[in-house]
């Protein structure tokens, strides 16, 4: 699933580093099918840290095979699967909430449309 070249995106933060949750950083070496060796750089390219990781720290937002961006679906998908199950509950209702919310948005923007309409 990660490879090297991919980019990643931390889930945590490394407090004994400078590294924290929200940082991208570039999956170069493979030492075991789930921990990996990620470099992390600056704004200049020049490198912050190099660390090995397990693939529970962070999610893929690039893949180098593929050459393209990871999809926000698939990204909430692979931070979903590494949460706890009651975690991933609660987010899953939050998710249910905006739906209902946006929904009801649509709804609410379709009948004042029509109303306008009418007259």
């Amino acid at each position: 699933m990660y490879e090297v070249g991919d980019m990643i995106e931390l889930i945590v933060n490394v407090p004994s580093t400078r590294l924290y949750a929200g940082q991208q950083g570039t999956i170069v070496h493979r030492h075991s099918p789930d921990d990996f060796e990620i470099e992390f750089s600056d704004d200049t390219g020049s490198t912050i840290d190099t660390m090995a990781l397990s693939s529970k720290q962070f999610i893929v937002i690039w893949e180098s095979r593929d050459h393209q961006w990871v999809s926000v679906p698939m990204q909430t998908r692979d931070l979903m699967s590494k949460l706890p199950n009651e975690v991933a509950t609660e987010v899953l209702d939050f998710a249910r909430f905006l739906a209902l919310r946006n929904n009801q948005k649509i709804q609410g923007q379709a009948e004042s449309e029509l109303h306008q309409g009418s007259h």
